[in-house]
């Protein structure tokens, strides 16, 4: 635009009104005819601007000087904004730091030169300014921020000469409310407000500890206890004027806190309870603003009248206002009001009337309105670890502890010896298998006929390693290995046979004469000899001093000296090992196949 024409070096800008008039006007610095001058840019209300208009900062009163930041503050109550304007001294006896007020249509130096602050170091060397009552006392004071070595910043308090502030901030512009407000709906406010200087700052109002006492329409965002530009209003005030005269904490005052968003812009919104239309006919209500120094500004008061509230005719049939739904045979309208949308997904609601409050499990990774703790998104699934391969989160590549295949070597959560005996072997279960060994699992892995009685082998499924097989028993005796231990007489019959079978076992000679003769009867029965029997095997019987002999004794085994186990019933014992044998080494076969 024209007036920012040819201003190609600025060091800062100040966004102020300073004719009061609503528009926005901007103070620019080093920018300004022959360089090193200010400039004033007048705003005309389309966001155009005019730059110095009729000498707005007169030529002599804007020497060349090294600014580098202005503020603004209304030093003399009048209304309007003044400038601070400052920099570093860049000659020696140089006025660089200058108060210039206001008066609506110029800006005047308050001294020769603007020279309103005593010299020092720290003014000599400043860079940039702030505006606020920093000790409470009403007046302004301003921070210095210093760029040199040899000074520091500092706090320039406003001394017995400088006004108190007593002017209230301006409420400027307004968006009103509506003359009809409408029962249940939202309405709001929109106002400029500043305390003298754009932009508008929090510390520029009241800090009031009070104001969570007042009787809010909403307390939001008045953690800061700042009397930012609010609304108030009240009940069917026949007066408005009585508005005013009412106390902030008193029962009748509503007041609703403002939000600012930007320069000196606050919107305050607000719901009209749709009870208000039942037991009121109206409110009045105004703008207001309360500055740090305590002074109070507010706009006109203006009426808001309360549109009736609609009557009460839900299940009629007809949509009437304020109501979202009038259907009897909606399983979703309830009272009016439809169910479905408000974020709860609860009977008869379901994922087919309403997906919104009932998506049902979509593994999107959001607990959604009618997932529960049965959908991964509710629980701690699709992480790696979990056990569950949530295929549209999880591969066997990124995560092959939820999602690898059986056969990888790795008995995975969803794997089992059932499942995946090739992962998930089970030590025990007979089944040499996976990375089963025989060093970690004997009870499976060992080999009938190594020689050595291992794990689960004992003389029923393995004779030839845990019983004489491979020579003398690993284990001791047992019934079955065709030795006949005094312990196993009467107990095992394979071992020690039974009387009556024709044969005389060991054991039998006393207790079985049936099998074993008798010694004396003249008969040297099979299992008589000369040394044990000589009445009957040597010829002292009988007549004649012969005896009568049994069969030759040479077939069986007199138990003396042979341990061989040439009896029949050791011949089937070793058969019956061998058998066992055999079969074990092939299942041992199929394992290593499987």
């Amino acid at each position: 635009m024209p007036a920012l024409a040819n201003k190609q070096i600025n060091s800062a800008f100040t966004v102020l009104d300073l004719e009061a008039d609503g528009d926005l006007d901007l103070v620019t610095l080093q920018d300004g005819f022959g360089g090193g001058r200010n400039t004033v840019l007048v705003g005309d209300g389309s966001g155009g601007f005019v730059d110095n208009p009729g000498a707005y900062w007169a030529f002599v009163d804007n020497p060349p000087r090294l600014d580098f930041d202005a503020d603004s503050l209304d030093f003399d109550n009048d209304g309007t904004p003044d400038v601070v304007v400052l920099g570093p001294q860049q000659n020696p006896g140089e006025v660089h730091a200058r108060l210039l007020r206001n008066d609506g249509s110029s800006l005047v130096p308050t001294a020769p030169d603007g020279a309103a602050f005593t010299p020092g170091p720290e003014l000599a060397a400043s860079f940039g300014v702030a505006v606020a009552d920093f000790d409470h006392d009403l007046r302004p004071d301003l921070a210095v921020a210093v760029r040199d070595p040899e000074a520091t910043n500092a706090v320039l308090f406003a001394g017995p000469d400088v006004p108190e502030d007593i002017t209230p901030p301006r409420v400027g512009m307004l968006a009103p409310l509506p003359d009809v407000v409408e029962p249940g709906s939202e309405v709001r406010v929109r106002v400029r407000v500043d305390d003298g200087r754009t932009p508008a700052r929090w510390h520029d109002f009241f800090h009031d500890l009070a104001l969570p006492t007042y009787n809010l329409v909403h307390s939001l965002g008045i953690a800061h206890l700042r009397r930012l530009p609010y609304v108030e209003f009240a009940f069917d005030l026949e007066d408005p004027a009585l508005l005013d005269a009412m106390p902030d904490a008193g029962p009748f005052k509503h007041i609703v806190p403002g939000e600012w968003y930007g320069e000196s812009l606050w919107r305050i919104r607000f719901s009209v309870d749709p009870q208000w239309s039942v037991d009121h006919e109206f409110f009045v209500w105004r703008v207001c603003a309360i500055d740090a120094a305590g002074s109070r500004g507010c706009s006109a008061a203006a009426q808001a009248t309360l549109a009736d509230a609609p009557v009460n005719e839900c299940g009629n049939g007809v949509l009437d206002r304020g109501e979202a739904c009038d259907d009897a045979l909606d399983p979703l309208c309830d009272g009016c009001k439809l169910t479905c949308g408000d974020g709860l997904c609860i009977a008869p609601e379901d994922p087919g009337n309403c997906p919104e409050d009932c998506p049902g499990c979509d593994d999107d990774g959001t607990c959604e309105p009618g997932e529960d703790a049965t959908c991964c998104d509710c629980m701690n699934c699709g992480v790696c670890g979990d056990g569950v391969c949530q295929t549209n989160l999880e591969t066997a590549i990124d995560c092959a502890e939820d999602c690898s295949a059986c056969g990888d070597g790795i008995c995975d959560t969803l794997e089992d010896g059932t499942t995946c005996a090739l992962d998930c072997f089970v030590c025990g279960d007979g089944i040499c298998q996976g990375a089963e060994s025989l060093d970690d699992c004997p009870w499976d892995c060992s080999i009938c006929g190594d020689c050595v009685c291992h794990g689960n082998e004992d003389p029923d499924n393995c004779w030839f390693d845990c019983g004489e097989g491979c020579g003398e028993p690993t284990h001791g005796a047992w019934c079955g290995d065709n030795f006949c231990e005094p312990s196993e007489m009467g107990s095992c019959i394979e071992d020690c046979g039974a009387c009556g079978d024709g044969v005389c076992n060991p054991g039998e000679r006393d207790a079985c004469p049936e099998d074993c003769g008798v010694c004396g009867d003249c008969v040297c029965d099979p299992a008589e000899t000369p040394g044990l029997c000589p009445e009957d095997c040597t010829g002292m019987c009988g007549g004649d001093g012969s005896a009568t002999t049994g069969p030759e004794p040479d077939a069986v085994d007199d138990g003396l000296a042979c341990s061989c186990r040439d009896t029949p019933s050791g011949a089937g014992g070793l058969a019956f090992g061998l058998t066992l044998l055999l079969a074990r080494r092939r299942r041992g076969d199929r394992s290593d196949m499987s």
